[in-house]
């Protein structure tokens, strides 16, 4: 017996292509967003999502921890204003 292979309806294609049209529109979006700030806050809102720590973003940008911690504040802030609805995710579909 051989197990079945598990092919998509055509009803599961079209919520497939429904999302990741959104999910385009919405990278789309948050990097317009991002290309708006100054450079240094987007240095550092990238350089935190690509997951490096304080520590590391301060030694990278040559500047202190403290004022690395203050950036990232200040950041995060001002892309909070241009960007105030939250990145929708979709957990079912994390598993990809």
């Amino acid at each position: 017996q051989q197990p079945l292979s598990m092919v998509p309806s055509a009803e599961e294609e079209f919520v497939s292509f429904v999302e990741d049209e959104e999910a385009q529109r919405t990278s789309d979006l948050v990097g317009d967003e991002l290309l708006g700030l100054r450079f240094e806050h987007r240095q550092i809102l990238i350089l935190h999502a690509l997951g490096n720590n304080g520590p590391s973003i301060a030694r990278q940008l040559g500047i202190t921890h403290d004022a690395a911690r203050k950036r990232l504040m200040i950041a995060r802030t001002e892309f909070r204003r241009m960007h105030p609805e939250p990145v929708q995710v979709h957990p079912e579909r994390s598993g990809r």
